[in-house]
């Protein structure tokens, strides 16, 4: 039992020494990040997968175990020090997964979750990595709106540019920089 705890402890614990402060904070972040990903992985795996029919169960169960083996080598990375790379491939990740999402689910209702890759872009990298985020985020939606037309996709895939616009607009209004009167 004691063994099982000291394996558990040294997957869940970061390993790589980081010397600046900020570097670890940023990676004690990112770590927390990863593992909140893996743990609703396993939650939906474990509590949502039951009640889908028998042919969807194996298709999900795949994305889900190719979620948890990207989250791995993001932790993978920032226990050997790149950060960097560990940030990109995760931000990379969450956009991937939300296009997909959109793509194969077909509903507007899952255009919010394009959200978590841009904020998840401006928290971990800077104002540059949402920006880039949000021209892919517009970019995706425009391709699904003219693939939408071709009928190559569903027609309950396609946003109204307005919307898009919109959601683009308040986004980066709300992520303009905060500008402290006492300093």
């Amino acid at each position: 039992m004691k063994r099982l705890l000291t394996a558990l402890r040294t997957v869940t614990q970061m390993r790589y020494p980081y010397t600046d402060p900020f570097e670890m904070q940023h990676a004690q972040s990112l770590w927390r990040m990863v593992w909140g990903v893996i743990a609703i992985c396993l939650v939906v795996a474990l509590v949502y997968i039951p009640f889908f029919s028998p042919g969807l169960v194996g298709g999900i169960g795949v994305v889900l175990g190719l979620v948890i083996i990207g989250m791995a080598v993001v932790l993978v990375l920032i226990n050997s020090g790149n950060m960097l790379s560990a940030t990109i491939l995760f931000i990379m990740e969450l956009f991937v997964g939300t296009t997909f999402s959109y793509l194969l689910v077909g509903s507007q209702v899952n255009l919010i979750a394009f959200s978590i890759p841009i904020i998840a872009a401006g928290v971990l990298i800077n104002r540059r990595g949402m920006i880039v985020m949000l021209l892919l985020t517009f970019l995706v939606l425009v391709v699904a709106g003219v693939l939408s037309e071709i009928h190559a996709l569903p027609t309950a895939v396609v946003a109204s540019p307005t919307a898009v616009i919109f959601s683009g607009v308040l986004t980066a209004c709300l992520a303009a920089p905060q500008h402290d009167p006492d300093a």
